[in-house]
């Protein structure tokens, strides 16, 4: 028999070597999410309120859930799991989370903060959903993903992964702001003045303008595309500029370009005599202008 060649030798000692703690480390792993423990919390309050309410939130570790319920109450349904390799860990990671609530008079606030955690749980989610009159004032700050729903009122959002408006009505100076986030607005009246946002994420608008003099403003971040469906007609008159985008209209909304040294414009009546305006502004952005399908 030949002897082993020593290179042969020292690579399967290396290989031995380094096989033990990766076959070490993925025991372990997979013992510890077999072995894994969860804890939870939740807490549900009440909150009586009148005819005009506002809800205040600042959080910034949860998704948040904002939807109609009944008239006259505010209800904040709160929960968070984590799980770690003891129970104790578990507990200690879930208790990190601080969630304040203040009301007073037809105003309900509520405020999340984390401390740091050393503890690195295995897994970690946490969910505020809050219940309000359909009529309902929202100031808004969420650093996870927000979802609004089926709501009217003056609406001041600042975003941040990503935020969902569906049905609400806009009213008065509504400001959606996504911040690096994709902003998604699905059956969306503006009544008033509304002005989205969005640094990174892509901005989609599908919905209508309230009669009268209204005016929806979207300025899309330095990337970010822009999507805009509306019914045909609406009153208003539609003006969209870009640096370098570019503009894919349905010819049905009758667009006239203006090319300039720097900023590519069009404009356009998307009705007779309109009295609303819609202005749209992107830096790479293209902007999609589409009419919707009459139902």
């Amino acid at each position: 028999m030949e002897p082993i060649p020593v290179f042969a030798r020292v690579l399967g000692t290396f290989l031995g070597i380094v096989a033990v703690p990766v076959l070490v480390f993925g025991v372990l792993a997979g013992t510890s999410s077999v072995l894994a423990t969860t804890a939870q919390v939740r807490r549900t309050t009440t909150y009586d309120v009148g005819d005009a309410p506002v809800l205040r939130l600042d959080v910034q570790h949860s998704d948040v859930v904002v939807e109609a319920g009944a008239d006259g109450r505010i209800v904040v349904d709160y929960e968070h799991s984590a799980s770690s390799i003891t129970r104790a860990a578990a507990g200690w990671a879930v208790n990190q989370a601080r969630v304040s609530i203040s009301h007073e008079a037809n105003e309900v606030s509520v405020r999340e903060t984390s401390s740091l955690n050393p503890i690195v749980p295995l897994n970690r989610s946490a969910e505020l959903r809050v219940q309000v009159p359909a009529r309902t004032d929202l100031d808004i700050t969420c650093f996870g993903n927000l979802t609004v729903g089926r709501l009217d009122g003056n609406v001041r959002i600042r975003g941040r992964e990503g935020t969902t408006l569906r049905h609400v009505l806009l009213r008065n100076s509504s400001t959606v702001d996504g911040g690096p986030g994709t902003v998604q607005l699905d059956d969306v009246t503006v009544s008033g003045t509304a002005s989205v946002k969005s640094r990174a994420g892509d901005i989609l608008f599908s919905g209508s303008l309230a009669p009268g003099r209204n005016a929806l403003n979207i300025d899309a971040g330095r990337q970010s595309n822009v999507s805009i469906t509306l019914p045909h007609p609406t009153d208003a008159r539609a003006i969209v500029a870009t640096s370098t985008g570019n503009l894919n209209a349905d010819p049905i909304w009758h667009f006239n370009p203006t090319r300039g040294p720097l900023t590519s414009t069009w404009s356009a009546d998307l009705s007779a005599n309109p009295s609303s305006a819609i202005n749209v502004t992107t830096d790479q952005g293209n902007i999609s202008f589409r009419a919707a399908e009459q139902r």
